[in-house]
Parts: C-alpha cells; structure tokens; sequence
C-alpha cells in the first residue's frame, strides 16, 4: 500500500473545494509557511512509515520538476521525512496544536463564506 500526500491542500489550494468545509479546506491558507512546511513534513513521514514501500504526491499547480509555484521547504521537507524513516527516528515534532488553530483561525476568517 501507498499513501497520498497532497502538498496542494496543505499549501491551501483547495480552498472552497466542495464538499470540505472552510476550516478543512482553508487551514493551509491562514498557516505561515514554516507551519505548512512542517504539516507537508509530518504528512510525508507518517506516509512513509505506514506504506508498504512508497508514498506519492498529486499536485495539479505544484511543478516538482520545474520548481514553478512548488513552495520554499516543500522538497526539503519531503526529504527530512524520508531520511527520518530511513533511520528509523522519530518525527520530533508534534502538528497537532498547529492544526487545531489553524483550523479555528480558518473557520473564523471564512465564516460568512457559504
């Protein structure tokens, strides 16, 4: 088995995407960029470790070959977490308040959007 990550949705991409709510679909909008970096991170290395072999990525803007619109730290974040799980270490990190406020923040900046 392999697992998706999808740097779009974290980048906030998929902002107003029917049928996610706004605190869903806008959480990556209202974070900074080191927060989506480390959430791209946490992503790839749960991925990683839970797959059978493999993880993949499914971007539509995002252009890994070129670099165009791909994020600062994307691809080193993809990095760390392979190398993490490579040598067998911990995340050494916790997302889970990051994404509790961002997703507050999000439903609070998008509340009068329907």
């Amino acid at each position: 088995m392999g697992h998706a990550i999808a740097p779009e949705y974290i980048q906030g991409n998929w902002l107003g995407l029917r049928p996610f709510p706004y605190r869903l679909s806008g959480q990556g909008a209202v974070m900074s960029k080191e927060e989506r970096v480390k959430w791209l991170e946490h992503n790839a290395y749960y991925a990683l470790r839970t797959s059978d072999k493999y993880a993949w990525t499914w971007a539509e803007k995002i252009d890994w070959w070129t670099g165009n619109n791909l994020p600062a730290g994307f691809t080193e974040a993809l990095f760390r977490a392979k190398k993490k799980v490579a040598a067998g270490l911990p995340l050494g990190f916790e997302i889970e308040q990051i994404i509790e406020n961002a997703q507050k923040k999000a439903e609070e900046f998008y509340k009068d959007i329907k």
